[in-house]
Protein backbone atom coordinates (compact mmCIF):
# COMPACT_ATOMS: atom_id res chain seq x y z
CA UNK A 1 0.00 0.00 0.00
CA UNK A 2 2.83 2.37 0.83
CA UNK A 3 4.36 1.88 -2.62
CA UNK A 4 1.07 2.98 -4.19
CA UNK A 5 0.89 6.15 -2.05
CA UNK A 6 -1.71 4.96 0.49
CA UNK A 7 0.38 6.10 3.42
CA UNK A 8 -1.86 8.11 5.75
CA UNK A 9 -5.41 8.09 7.11
CA UNK A 10 -6.80 11.02 5.07
CA UNK A 11 -5.51 9.41 1.85
CA UNK A 12 -6.88 6.00 2.81
CA UNK A 13 -10.28 7.55 3.53
CA UNK A 14 -10.68 8.65 -0.10
CA UNK A 15 -9.89 5.18 -1.43
CA UNK A 16 -12.72 3.83 -3.59
CA UNK A 17 -13.63 0.22 -4.36
CA UNK A 18 -11.60 0.25 -7.59
CA UNK A 19 -8.52 1.33 -5.63
CA UNK A 20 -9.19 -1.40 -3.05
CA UNK A 21 -9.55 -4.03 -5.75
CA UNK A 22 -6.36 -2.89 -7.51
CA UNK A 23 -4.32 -3.69 -4.40
CA UNK A 24 -6.27 -6.91 -3.74
CA UNK A 25 -7.79 -5.88 -0.41
CA UNK A 26 -9.81 -8.62 1.25
CA UNK A 27 -13.35 -8.04 2.50
CA UNK A 28 -11.97 -8.02 6.05
CA UNK A 29 -9.45 -5.30 5.14
CA UNK A 30 -12.17 -3.24 3.46
CA UNK A 31 -14.36 -3.55 6.55
CA UNK A 32 -11.44 -2.53 8.78
CA UNK A 33 -10.80 0.52 6.61
CA UNK A 34 -14.48 1.53 6.80
CA UNK A 35 -14.45 1.12 10.59
CA UNK A 36 -11.22 3.05 11.09
CA UNK A 37 -12.34 5.84 8.76
CA UNK A 38 -15.49 6.24 10.82
CA UNK A 39 -13.51 6.22 14.06
CA UNK A 40 -11.10 8.78 12.62
CA UNK A 41 -14.01 11.08 11.74
CA UNK A 42 -15.32 10.70 15.30
CA UNK A 43 -11.85 11.21 16.82
CA UNK A 44 -12.20 7.81 18.53
CA UNK A 45 -9.33 5.86 16.98
CA UNK A 46 -8.29 4.61 20.42
CA UNK A 47 -11.04 1.96 20.09
CA UNK A 48 -9.91 0.77 16.65
CA UNK A 49 -7.96 -2.32 17.69
CA UNK A 50 -10.67 -3.66 20.00
CA UNK A 51 -13.50 -2.99 17.57
CA UNK A 52 -11.61 -4.47 14.63
CA UNK A 53 -10.61 -7.56 16.64
CA UNK A 54 -14.30 -8.27 17.29
CA UNK A 55 -14.72 -9.25 13.64
CA UNK A 56 -17.94 -7.22 13.45
CA UNK A 57 -18.69 -4.82 10.60
CA UNK A 58 -19.42 -1.16 11.30
CA UNK A 59 -23.21 -1.44 10.84
CA UNK A 60 -23.28 -4.30 13.38
CA UNK A 61 -21.26 -2.29 15.88
CA UNK A 62 -23.47 0.77 15.45
CA UNK A 63 -26.48 -1.39 16.36
CA UNK A 64 -24.97 -2.63 19.63
CA UNK A 65 -26.41 -1.38 22.89
CA UNK A 66 -24.68 1.18 25.08
CA UNK A 67 -24.06 -1.56 27.65
CA UNK A 68 -22.44 -3.81 25.02
CA UNK A 69 -20.16 -1.04 23.72
CA UNK A 70 -19.09 -0.28 27.26
CA UNK A 71 -18.57 -3.85 28.46
CA UNK A 72 -17.16 -5.41 25.28
CA UNK A 73 -14.95 -2.56 24.11
CA UNK A 74 -14.39 -0.41 27.20
CA UNK A 75 -15.96 2.65 25.60
CA UNK A 76 -16.64 5.61 27.86
CA UNK A 77 -20.22 6.87 28.03
CA UNK A 78 -19.46 10.20 26.32
CA UNK A 79 -17.55 8.43 23.56
CA UNK A 80 -20.46 6.05 23.02
CA UNK A 81 -22.83 9.00 22.64
CA UNK A 82 -20.56 10.58 20.04
CA UNK A 83 -19.95 7.24 18.27
CA UNK A 84 -23.66 6.50 17.96
CA UNK A 85 -24.84 10.04 17.15
CA UNK A 86 -26.17 9.78 13.58
CA UNK A 87 -26.23 13.59 13.34
CA UNK A 88 -22.56 14.10 14.21
CA UNK A 89 -19.83 14.94 11.75
CA UNK A 90 -18.58 11.34 11.88
CA UNK A 91 -21.93 9.91 10.78
CA UNK A 92 -22.87 12.26 7.96
CA UNK A 93 -20.28 14.92 7.18
CA UNK A 94 -21.31 17.86 5.01
CA UNK A 95 -19.07 18.59 2.03
CA UNK A 96 -16.57 21.32 2.81
CA UNK A 97 -18.00 24.79 2.44
CA UNK A 98 -21.60 23.62 2.07
CA UNK A 99 -24.30 24.32 4.62
CA UNK A 100 -27.87 23.13 4.62
CA UNK A 101 -30.65 25.73 5.04
CA UNK A 102 -30.84 26.72 8.68
CA UNK A 103 -33.02 28.36 11.27
CA UNK A 104 -30.07 29.10 13.52
CA UNK A 105 -26.34 28.57 13.26
CA UNK A 106 -24.11 27.46 16.10
CA UNK A 107 -20.34 27.16 16.13
CA UNK A 108 -19.16 23.86 17.52
CA UNK A 109 -15.58 22.81 18.24
CA UNK A 110 -14.32 19.57 16.73
CA UNK A 111 -10.84 18.32 17.59
CA UNK A 112 -9.64 18.70 14.00
CA UNK A 113 -11.25 22.00 13.02
CA UNK A 114 -13.90 24.59 13.71
CA UNK A 115 -17.04 23.90 11.75
CA UNK A 116 -20.46 25.48 11.51
CA UNK A 117 -23.27 23.09 12.40
CA UNK A 118 -26.76 23.82 11.09
CA UNK A 119 -29.83 23.14 13.21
Amino acid sequence: MLEEGWDDVPTLKIMNSEDMDSINMTQQQKAALELRSYLHDCALLQYGDKLEASGKFLPEILNLSIADLSSQFGMKRGHIAHFMDRNSACADPLPAGRLQPTISVQREWRPQHLEIIAF
